[in-house]
């Protein structure tokens, strides 16, 4: 294992984002959707984790990775969400992998080095809102779309 290199008192937001991947799961399970349900499950725990000591290299972090994986190529794959969710689920999957090469190769560079806290909450910050929160927003709203229209529910009859 590799040196820390995110300090606690920073890494812990992303304990905190981890949560909206369990709301993800319970919104897969309440759907009936349990492989994702569950996939949606283990990626929280790997998380969870992982966010509590942030690793350069683990294997905690890589089981994380290969479940996030997992469960994107899945609901990319193999879910049939209608055109629009699939679009949005598209162009968010295609948003957190950009953000998360390029917040990597620029984080650990200078992170490495011994970084401030504005370059840690930057780099935390930009994780949790491309790679937590967006991806599991779209997949909940995608999920609910298959039992109600939410323009309807939005906009009204």
């Amino acid at each position: 294992m590799d040196a820390i290199i995110i300090p606690p008192e920073y890494s812990k937001y992303g304990v905190y984002s981890s949560f909206f991947v369990l709301l993800n799961a319970m919104v897969a399970f309440a759907y009936e959707d349990c492989l994702l349900g569950s996939l949606l499950s283990a990626l929280f725990v790997t998380s969870v984790i992982n966010w509590s000591k942030v690793y350069l290299m683990s294997y905690v972090k890589l089981a994380d990775i290969i479940i996030a994986i997992l469960t994107i190529t899945y609901i990319s794959f193999f879910k049939d969400f209608n055109p629009f969710w699939t679009a949005m689920w598209n162009n968010v999957i295609w948003i957190a992998i950009v953000v998360f090469v390029y917040n990597s190769l620029v984080f650990y560079e200078i992170g490495l080095k011994g970084g401030t806290p504005e370059i840690y909450i930057a780099h935390v910050a930009i994780h949790i809102t491309f790679l937590h929160i967006a991806p599991t927003m779209v997949c909940m709203f995608a999920l609910a779309s298959y039992h109600f229209d939410l323009r309807t529910l939005i906009l009204g009859p």
